[in-house]
């Protein structure tokens, strides 16, 4: 069951450059400045990713929360279903999540951004108290890592 690897709250300790991810998605100059900002403070709690997931009723609930910025929220949503939100410059987006693996540590988010134009894959896997996010778009890999902090 993926909710005891995956619920609580993890710390952002590193990410790659995300540069040609937010070329692909046509992110502006203005939200690119605080996108790079986000993605370089490692410091404590600067950027927390939250997980609820309810295994019984097979639904995720994930929260983003930007010390100093504004959040993203995800309402509780249902497993193997696409759903339509808007990303935190306003751009829309539609995303399904999936598991993978027998153990219930991998969780898959797809993306559909950028009038459709845009595809990218998210694997996101944890191993005790720290977890990895590998995301792939257009042929390029990007990683973000966190550290279970509650």
């Amino acid at each position: 069951m993926s909710g005891k690897f995956f619920n609580g709250r993890w710390r952002l300790t590193y990410s790659s450059d995300f540069e040609p991810y937010m070329d692909a998605y046509e992110i502006d100059e203005s939200y690119r400045k605080w996108v790079r900002r986000v993605l370089l403070d490692y410091s404590d709690e600067a950027l927390v990713e939250e997980y609820f997931i309810d295994d019984k009723a097979n639904t995720l609930t994930r929260k983003v929360i930007i010390k100093d910025g504004p959040g993203r929220e995800s309402s509780c949503v249902p497993f193997d279903t696409q759903h339509t939100t808007s990303y935190f410059d306003g751009k829309p987006v539609k995303y399904q999540y999936g598991r993978e693996g027998d153990e219930g540590n991998r969780i898959v988010r797809f993306e559909i951004g950028n009038n459709d134009k845009v595809h990218t894959m998210i694997v996101t896997e944890v191993d005790g108290d720290k977890m990895l996010s590998t995301y792939t778009c257009r042929g390029r890999t990007y990683i973000k890592t966190f550290i279970k902090i509650a």
